[in-house]
């Protein structure tokens, strides 16, 4: 009867040890799934690595990840955005062993259908792209919202109200940044009036230098773009020209270089491999 007595007076802490000791256990059984070391990445971008733009600035994000993650980073470097030489590229990185493939220019999501589905096995992560699989998802940065606060400072500084804007084309991330833009500057001048050219190319220094001078004729005072790389900062710092870059800041430019629209992607590159490494994407 005493020992009855004394079990129930202490059955409380009985049960509390009790799932004391089983939380214990299941704490040191369970473990997150593990990185996978010396991983392969693969990288396909438009253009050069060291671009000082648009291409570096993934290139860089993407290195710094692989460091944090103890993977190899493989490049591919000025891969035309057509199926061809896209399917090229995945293949030659595929065969060095690399298991996951990161896209870096818009038009390579229109054009990754038919690699995705011959590797079923390799993750494919893409900058954009409306493809629908498992080995295939897509990525990006919120560009435009940072758009608009450069937005603000180019409506706020323009002393005509005119603002020259050069882009690549019209697909969705281009016309986000445009709109949030335009909408910064208004935010700052009501009467602010965007002034804006395509060029039809990430890449055409020649191009974009001549958008630069029509866009001063038409009575622009402040320039930015959308393209790869900082020519339109250069022309427009040789025509006296207020300017915003686009990106990344290698370069150091007069007092005239109001700021930057800039992204850093090491950020979103280091969470995207983490995640895929160790098995939550």
């Amino acid at each position: 009867m005493r020992t009855k007595s004394l079990l129930e007076h202490n059955l409380p802490l009985i049960l509390a040890l009790i799932v004391i000791v089983t939380l214990i256990i299941v704490i040191q059984s369970f473990q997150l799934p593990v990185q996978s070391h010396n991983a392969k990445v693969g990288c396909v971008m438009i253009g050069a690595s060291q671009d000082h733009g648009w291409n570096e600035s993934h290139y860089t994000g993407l290195l710094e990840a692989c460091r944090a993650h103890d993977s190899e980073l493989l490049v591919r470097e000025n891969v035309a955005e057509d199926e061809e030489s896209l399917s090229s590229a995945i293949d030659s990185l595929i065969k060095q062993g690399c298991t996951v493939v990161f896209l870096t220019s818009f038009g390579y999501g229109d054009c990754a259908a038919e690699s995705v589905r011959r590797h079923p096995k390799v993750a494919f992560f893409s900058i954009s792209g409306s493809h629908r699989a498992d080995n295939y998802t897509t990525y990006f940065a919120r560009l435009y919202q940072v758009r608009y606060l450069a937005g603000i400072i180019a409506g706020r500084e323009s002393k005509s109200g005119i603002l020259g804007y050069v882009a690549a084309m019209p697909n969705a991330q281009t016309l986000r940044g445009i709109n949030a833009y335009a909408l910064g500057a208004r935010h700052a001048n009501p009467k602010a009036r965007i002034l804006l050219r395509y060029t039809g190319s990430w890449d055409n220094e020649q191009e974009e230098r001549r958008s630069v001078a029509l866009l001063q004729e038409a009575g622009a005072d402040l320039i930015t773009y959308h393209e790869d790389h900082p020519y339109v900062i250069r022309e427009a710092e040789s025509r006296g020209l207020l300017s915003i870059g686009h990106d990344t800041v290698y370069e150091h430019y007069s007092p005239r270089f109001l700021t930057a629209a800039v992204y850093d992607w090491k950020v979103i590159y280091k969470r995207v491999l983490g995640d895929y490494l160790s098995g939550r994407t």
